[in-house]
């Protein structure tokens, strides 16, 4: 049985905070059909989501597996 590719990628959202207006990258699973969001407000550098979707890519993991991946990337980041 051939197991299922997922594929990610950032996406650029739009979000409010108390009225000021800016923008951020989330991380979307890709279907056939779709980008579902997987994760709103990752991060404010490009660079920086599509590395978490890169590392997702990579080891094909399973949506949930990759929300922990993710937390766990954005937690790393700003803990160290």
């Amino acid at each position: 049985m051939e197991k299922t590719k997922y594929f990610y990628e950032p996406r650029m959202e739009y979000s409010n905070s108390y009225g000021i207006y800016y923008a951020t990258y989330g991380i979307y699973l890709k279907t056939d059909r779709e980008a579902i969001p997987l994760q709103h407000d990752v991060t404010m550098k490009y660079e920086e989501a599509n590395q978490i979707c890169e590392i997702l890519n990579r080891h094909n993991l399973e949506p949930e597996q990759a929300k922990y991946v993710i937390e766990d990337c954005i937690i790393e980041k700003y803990l160290w």
